[in-house]
């Protein structure tokens, strides 16, 4: 996960941005979220610029509320409405998939602050351990009678 290209040296009410960029590992991550946070929100506040694709909510779960387009905040969950029109992005990180976002924010007054991010998801077990796509392992054995000696 990485935060850069963020849009410096604004005076309050100006607006900026910031980039995500999201690099899953070996592992297919269902229903995930990304977790936004500003580390000081008396400086500058993440502003939800909902679209289609991309809702904003309070929490991290899908029945928290939607956080209204233009609306600012020092955290947020954006989920991912790809699912159910087959676009991208959708609720589901591949492995080796990379994604990228571009975030608005808000200055509040002056002074220094980070934005933070991270995922929120579910390990896929299937895609972990497989099953029924190969063949099961198998090796002949023959036991003999014992010789008398």
């Amino acid at each position: 996960m990485r935060v850069t290209r963020v849009t410096d040296n604004l005076v309050s009410p100006q607006e900026g941005s910031f980039s995500v960029r999201v690099t899953n590992g070996a592992v297919r991550v269902t229903g995930w979220t990304l977790h936004l946070t500003s580390t000081n929100p008396d400086v500058a506040k993440i502003k939800a610029s909902g679209t289609p694709l991309i809702i904003f909510r309070e929490g991290g779960s899908s029945s928290d509320p939607v956080v209204p387009s233009g609306t600012t905040a020092e955290t947020m969950y954006a989920f991912f409405g790809g699912d159910s029109t087959g676009d991208e992005p959708d609720s589901v990180l591949e492995a080796g998939e990379v994604r990228d976002f571009r975030f608005t924010y808000k200055a509040i007054a002056a002074g220094a602050g980070t934005f933070e991010a991270h995922i929120h998801g579910t390990v896929d077990v299937e895609s972990l351990f497989p099953r029924g796509r190969g063949t099961d392992g198998e090796a002949d054995v023959e036991v003999k009678e014992d010789s008398p000696n």
